[in-house]
């Protein structure tokens, strides 16, 4: 198959027993390793330059076997921010703050919890993230709950060098769902400062559909006693940063909101606009908008209705309807000439991940063997022909680009 105006860097051979992929830059890649060497296990940090076909090694230390997962590495401009969970007892986390070009290690700082550190952090500039630890088994359990907490949120500042609890319960309850998974709270400019958002968020969007909604609908719960709503916020950063530090409640900026009869949900950011999705329950339409990062107004850009969709959507620059069925998978674009695309499969559980060029489906697959082995594949399908290539390992999509790598070593 020759894949057209498809970039395929293949990184297989320099992968380590798990990896992970931290940045894409002009010509390399920055990505995590675990190597073992005399029978000790490393977190090592490394660039891969794309035209070399080399690797150099930035930073590494020793951690524990099965620890490589509790290591957190983020890329925040010049920087790059290492957060390690329970370092040395489980109510810890350590931060290593390194230069991005050297690997040189600026600053290490360790934090002290009440409850054990656990979940994935939540990034937010080269100065500040958040993350959670546990309340269960902390001598203030009993008391954080009366106040209304089910886990401590903490915001940790590395310029000061210090942790602060998060009182905010919309916060503390409400971040999690959406940023968890993106990693982070999206920060852009607006008039030269720092500005972030917040998605509050409790459940994902289909469950508040289909289980919250649905038993409000049918009186298996009161409306009343419901807290949980849907709503995308901004604030300056500073402003963020200060509140919680004074044990305030934060002064978000309310985008858009909604309670029980629709979710919002963040979509994604460029140069001038935050996106994001809005849907009615009632009338089963999905709305686009665009919010002006200067005047902060929203302007709707596209609708779905989601009684026309047939499968599942794929939210990006374009939305796709997928219907990944057993034998086959279709796409159909909706909006801008509603074009379908489908190929089908050859082989069993193989999934679809990505749509290029209006012509490539990226897909991957994975088996286990009887002895218990796990293996993972990738398949680029050309839509013009049906043929397709298939390739041993998981991969990554930046661009053009499709990024070959190992995800563990199963061996």
């Amino acid at each position: 198959m020759g894949a057209k105006n498809l970039d395929i860097i293949d990184m297989r051979k320099h992968c380590g027993l798990n990896n992970v992929i931290l940045n894409f830059d002009a010509g390399e890649i920055l990505f995590a390793k675990e190597m073992k060497r005399d029978n000790k296990h490393f977190y090592t940090i490394c660039r891969y330059i794309i035209e070399k076909d080399i690797t150099e090694e930035m930073y590494h230390y020793e951690i524990r076997e099965d620890d490589f997962y509790k290591q957190y590495a983020h890329v925040a401009g010049q920087k790059i921010i290492i957060i390690k969970l329970q370092p040395r007892n489980a109510n810890s986390i350590e931060v290593d703050v390194l230069d991005k070009v050297s690997g040189k290690r600026i600053s290490g700082h360790f934090f002290e919890t009440d409850g054990e550190a656990t979940s994935i952090p939540i990034f937010i500039n080269g100065r500040y993230f958040l993350f959670y630890a546990d309340i269960e088994g902390t001598e203030k359990e009993i008391h954080y709950k009366e106040q209304g907490f089910e886990s401590l949120l903490y915001l940790c500042d590395l310029t000061e060098d210090k942790i602060y609890l998060v009182k905010d319960l919309k916060l503390a309850g409400g971040v999690s769902v959406v940023h968890q998974a993106l990693g982070r709270m999206p920060v852009f400019l607006h008039k030269g400062e720092e500005y972030l958002l917040f998605n509050e968020t409790y459940m994902d969007d289909y469950e508040y559909e289909e289980d919250l909604y649905a038993a409000v609908q049918e009186n298996r719960v009161d409306k009343n006693s419901v807290t949980e709503t849907e709503a995308l916020y901004y604030i300056r950063v500073d402003d963020f940063a200060q509140n919680i530090k004074a044990g305030q409640n934060i002064p978000f900026i309310e985008i858009s909101k909604r309670y029980i009869d629709g979710w919002v949900r963040y979509l994604r950011m460029d140069e001038e606009n935050i996106y994001f999705r809005d849907k009615d329950f009632n009338t089963q339409l999905e709305k686009i908008y665009a919010v002006n990062m200067q005047n902060f107004k929203p302007v709707l850009k596209k609708e779905i209705n989601h009684q026309e969709v047939k499968g599942t959507l794929d939210y990006g620059d374009k939305i796709y309807d997928i219907v990944d069925s057993q034998d086959r998978i279709k796409i159909r674009k909706i909006h801008e000439g509603d074009n379908h695309w489908s190929v089908e499969k050859t082989e069993e559980h193989v999934f679809f991940q990505e749509l290029l060029n209006d012509r490539y489906i990226v897909a991957y697959s994975w088996m286990e063997d009887e002895q218990a082995k796990y293996f993972e594949f990738v398949y680029i399908f050309d839509t013009a022909d049906g043929s397709y290539t298939k390739y041993d390992g998981t991969c990554e999509i930046n661009g053009n680009q499709i990024v070959l790598y190992h995800l563990s070593d199963y061996s």
